[in-house]
C-alpha cells in the first residue's frame, strides 16, 4: 500500500509552490522538464528570510527509484545546482535509504561551506518529517 505521503513536496518546507508556465508543454507532473518555483521560510524560521528555488525536473526513473534535478534560479547562494536523489536497499533489513547526491557551484564570493550548512539543515528537517509520519502512521 502507498502512502498518502509518496510525493517530495510535503519533505521540503516550501509555503507556496507554483509550476511554471514554461512547463505548459510537459503533459505530467513526473515528466522531465516540468519546472516549478518554491518559496519559504528559511530553515530556521526567520519569517524575514523568505527562500525561493525555480527547480527543473531533469530525469526520473520510477523502475530505479531515482530522480535529478537543477536550481535554474534562486536566492539560496548559488548559481548552479544539480541533485540527484536515489533509494536505494538499506543493509539491515527490507528498509531503504535515500541517497542524495549534489554538485554545485556558489555565488562570486560565496562559500561552500554555507551552502553545506543551508543543506545540511534541510536534510535534517526531512529527516524529522520522514521519521515524525513512520512512528505516527500505520503504513501496512
Amino acid at each position: 500500500m502507498q502512502h498518502k505521503r509518496c510525493g517530495l513536496s510535503w519533505l521540503i518546507s516550501a509555503t507556496y509552490t507554483k509550476y511554471s508556465p514554461e512547463s505548459r508543454n510537459v503533459t505530467r507532473l513526473r515528466e522531465p522538464g516540468l519546472v516549478r518555483y518554491c518559496a519559504g521560510f528559511s530553515s530556521n524560521h526567520d519569517e524575514s528570510t523568505i527562500k525561493w528555488a525555480k527547480e527543473r525536473l531533469v530525469m526520473i526513473d520510477p523502475t530505479k527509484r531515482c530522480l535529478s534535478y537543477e536550481v535554474i534560479d534562486s536566492n539560496m547562494g548559488f548559481k548552479s545546482y544539480l541533485a540527484t536523489m536515489h533509494v536505494v536497499p538499506s543493509n539491515d533489513d527490507d528498509s531503504s535509504m535515500i541517497e542524495w547526491s549534489f554538485v554545485c557551484d556558489p555565488n562570486k564570493g560565496g562559500r561552500m561551506e554555507d551552502v553545506q550548512s543551508f543543506g545540511e539543515s534541510a536534510l535534517q528537517s526531512i529527516a524529522k518529517k520522514i521519521d515524525h509520519v513512520l512512528s505516527s502512521s500505520n503504513l501496512n
